[in-house]
């Protein structure tokens, strides 16, 4: 609303030095802030750009646990037993005493060497791709962060130009007032203008007032995003643009499908779910196990018959599990796994889809952008040549101040139409940029 208002006014603002009004100097007062600035302070204090990183790391975590089942198990125990409550044993009249304090040291290192090849490997890969799906989902949510700080960033700007440009209405509403109020006491001018230039002066405070709050709100936006503290409005930096060749649709879509970090995701997380299903299914297998281990125990329990003295004992072997229950089970969860990855794969192609929308439509409204870019910096420059030649042609005595104020509205007008082209412009190419990963 203040926009409209402030453009209604300029038609009839005061014949100040329009040449001395420079509009990207006047929204660069305040602390210098420019969009890459505000995407990287975002990025670093966003809370969901912290919670993808934690998610990230905890699945690097997980990769390190899967892989630790490459290692054999070692396991070691140590038992003191004591043994009473019957005879010692006789064998054909010899008396044959059993130790009734036993201890024994023990160790057994295992290999599960068919759950290595159908289950654990496979995990692995899984567990590699899961990594690399959220780190994915973590470049995802930087990209979002940024696109977000930027948009907020080029809202202030536009904010901060409707108020540059109702200030510089402002200040010639008060020109124009108090050459309405001189004309009025010198007898040219009747008591009507001096009340028509007293209702253009409040209203060109008015939207002074609204464009302010504007300019409020979108500083407010912007803080929070970047975690600031109150303070004056951020001085706008960096914002000039200029019209550039549009990139071929073909090469943005090409472009997007390799880059985008949501589609990268989703590809690695599928990959993930496949590996997962593959482990899934050898539980169902026969289980091949290798072991060696070795005993150090008082009595040794291979002994026969016991003794009360410290014996060593070694043994190698292999063992061969299978149950049939578990092949039931891994037969069923299969069907669940696979279902879950052609949802999976339906969720990438419709996320393909909506990818070559929002990749065509922000080429589209690049190009527009582009366009009205060209279109508005040509009618600032023809506004600035038309103002110019109303100044001399006022000194000549060949038009009134009514052609010179009508000119410098007009400027103005054209001047803050060049400001909004240019930050659609950068707005187009920043969510452009988002759309194809970069």
């Amino acid at each position: 609303m203040a926009r409209y208002l402030v453009v209604a006014l300029l038609a009839l603002a005061g014949p100040a030095q329009a040449q001395d009004f420079d509009l990207l100097r006047a929204i660069a007062v305040g602390a210098p802030m420019t969009a890459d600035v505000a995407a990287q302070r975002a990025v670093e204090v966003a809370p969901s750009v912290e919670r993808a990183e934690a998610l990230a790391q905890a699945s690097e975590a997980a990769l390190l646990r899967v892989r630790a089942a490459l290692v054999p198990r070692l396991e070691g125990s140590a038992r003191y037993t004591h043994i009473d409550g019957f005879p010692n044993a006789r064998i054909n009249g010899i008396s044959i005493e059993i130790p009734r304090n036993q201890y024994a040291l023990s160790g057994r290192l295992s290999y599960p060497v068919s759950d290595l090849i159908f289950a654990t490997l496979p995990q692995i890969d899984g567990a590699e791709a899961s990594v690399e799906a959220y780190r994915a989902q973590s470049d995802a949510r930087r990209a979002r962060v940024r696109l977000s700080a930027r948009e907020a960033f080029f809202q202030l700007a536009r904010a901060r130009g409707v108020q540059a440009v109702a200030e510089r209405a402002l200040v010639q509403a008060r020109e124009l007032q108090a050459s309405v109020d001189a004309g009025v006491r010198a007898g040219v001018r009747t008591p009507a203008d001096g009340s028509d230039a007293a209702a253009r002066l409040a209203s060109a405070e008015q939207a002074v007032i609204a464009a302010a709050a504007s300019v409020d709100v979108a500083d407010a936006s912007l803080r929070t995003l970047l975690q600031h503290p109150d303070g004056a409005a951020y001085g706008i930096g960096e914002l000039a643009s200029a019209p550039q060749p549009l990139p071929s649709a073909d090469g943005l879509i090409a472009r997007a499908r390799a880059q985008r970090a949501e589609v990268v995701s989703l590809q690695h997380a599928i990959r993930a779910q496949r590996k997962g299903a593959k482990a899934q299914r050898a539980s169902g297998y026969p289980h091949l196990s290798v072991y060696a281990g070795g005993d150090y125990a008082q009595p040794n329990r291979y002994q026969i018959p016991p003794r009360a003295v410290w014996q060593a004992s070694w043994e190698l072997g292999a063992s061969l599990t299978y149950a049939p229950n578990d092949t039931l089970v891994s037969v069923r969860k299969a069907r669940e796994d696979d279902a879950n990855i052609r949802a999976s794969e339906a969720d990438l192609e419709e996320l393909d889809r909506s990818l070559l929308l929002e990749v065509r439509t922000a080429r589209a409204t690049l190009g527009r952008t582009e366009q009205n870019l060209a279109a508005t910096h040509s009618s600032q420059r023809a506004a600035e040549d038309a103002y110019q030649r109303r100044l001399a042609q006022l000194r000549g005595g060949e038009v009134t101040l009514a052609d010179v104020l009508a000119s410098e509205g007009a400027l103005n007008e054209a001047r803050l139409h060049a400001l909004e082209a240019t930050i659609d412009d950068r707005i187009a190419r920043a969510r452009l940029a988002y759309a194809v990963g970069e």
